[in-house]
């Protein structure tokens, strides 16, 4: 026998106090309730908010430490593999910082917009100070009389216009991101903020601070230093390739149509959605029998449906309820029911979801319809129905 606890909260109301205070009052309620289970996890669209937010937070480490480890390998010199590192986390921090002063709220879209730009400012950073460097070694070989600083102007100089033109390219990329109405133009065009803020300060920060650590780091750099064996390897590599195609231009763009007309046959494979998906592990199971079905029966099929989830390998907690409450926002019938599943945070969740959508499809007389919160949510808020004609008669 299970008992569903909807709790509606004031608008303008902090949601977390609320939760807390709901927490704290079952707690209170506990001891009196002998027998009683009380579960608050299920369907807890929070639990996917930070869960998502801890996966950030490490894949940002990880990819920094990654960063750090490339430019390393690839410069050679801890000198600009420093420079390097400050340009790319100053990049970011800065974008941040604007999305902030512009009252921004900092969700998975922003921070995809800001994974997305990761490149760019990776390459503004390796470009810059690699011309810096390049700069300050040629000019001390060469014993030149030019100062370092116009010698630092010259390599700024050099990257200017090339630098303008591509940012203003990227920025024309994501530029129909806001034109998008509705609930697309909300979930894009944030996305399209972050990028192009983390573009433009990549920018600014390869145009000012970079050239300024290059004054304090590399002016007093040695003039000769060793060659990163990795670059080496990898030009040596290039080199090679690149010989070959030349060598047989005919083979080589025959090998690109090949490859075009693959791409353009998997086209129709792949699913195009205006929305993004995420592994949400809180599912919500829509079961509609035929109309006239009692309330018995639909209770006991919610009941086997649920008792053969929770069997499902991965499957945390199941719960279920039939029709709806007097003052219930849904508007269905007796005939109708919705089960809640939570997977496991350690299970696969490819192969639960799987697994989930098998046994609700293998009852016949039901249509059951397996969705997210996200998904329940972005529905609710396009609003209307997929039938041609709706009757409801009270």
């Amino acid at each position: 026998s299970n008992l569903l606890l909807v709790v509606d909260r004031f608008p303008g109301s902090n949601l977390l106090d609320v939760t807390k205070g709901v927490k704290h009052a079952l707690e209170e309620l506990r001891p009196g309730l002998g027998g009683v289970e009380v579960s608050s996890s299920l369907f807890r669209p929070a639990n996917f908010i930070e869960t998502a937010i801890g996966n950030a937070g490490w894949a940002a480490l990880v990819g920094l430490a990654l960063v750090i480890l490339a430019l390393v390998a690839f410069f050679f010199d801890w000198r600009s593999a420093v420079i390097g590192a400050t340009a790319i986390v100053l990049s970011l921090v800065v974008g941040g910082l604007v999305l902030y002063l512009r009252g921004a709220t900092m969700n998975m879209m922003v921070l995809a917009g800001f994974f997305m730009a990761i490149g760019v400012v990776v390459d503004d950073a390796i470009v810059h100070v690699d011309t810096i460097a390049r700069r300050l070694r040629q000019a001390r070989q060469e014993k030149s009389a030019k100062s370092r600083v116009t010698v630092i102007l010259d390599a700024v100089a050099e990257l200017r216009s090339a630098v303008l033109f591509a940012t203003l390219i990227l920025l024309l990329a994501v530029a129909p991101m806001f034109v998008f109405g509705g609930l697309p133009g909300a979930f894009w065009q944030p996305l399209a903020v972050s990028y192009g803020l983390a573009v433009l300060a990549s920018m600014a920060v390869a145009l000012t601070v970079t050239p300024a650590l290059g004054l304090i780091l590399l002016a007093r750099a040695p003039a000769a230093r060793g060659a990163s064996p990795l670059l080496l390897a990898l030009q040596g590599w290039y080199e090679r390739t690149l010989a070959r195609i030349i060598s047989r231009p005919r083979l080589a763009l025959l090998t690109l149509a090949i490859l075009l007309m693959v791409g353009v046959a998997t086209l129709p494979i792949f699913q195009r959605s205006a929305f993004p998906s995420f592994a949400e592990r809180d599912l919500v199971i829509h079961l509609n029998s035929a109309p006239g079905t009692s309330q018995p029966e639909m209770s006991r099929i919610s009941s086997r449906v649920s008792h053969e989830l929770r069997s499902i390998p991965g499957v945390r907690d199941v719960g279920a309820h039939v029709g709806r409450a007097i003052f219930g926002d849904q508007v269905v019938n007796v005939n109708s029911s919705e089960v809640w599943v939570s997977i496991a945070p350690s299970a696969d969740y490819q192969g639960t979801l799987t697994a989930i959508r098998d046994v609700v499809r293998g009852y016949p007389g039901l249509h059951p319809r397996v969705r997210t919160y996200l998904s329940e949510r972005r529905e609710a808020l396009l609003g209307g129905a997929s039938d041609s004609i709706v009757v409801r008669v009270y």
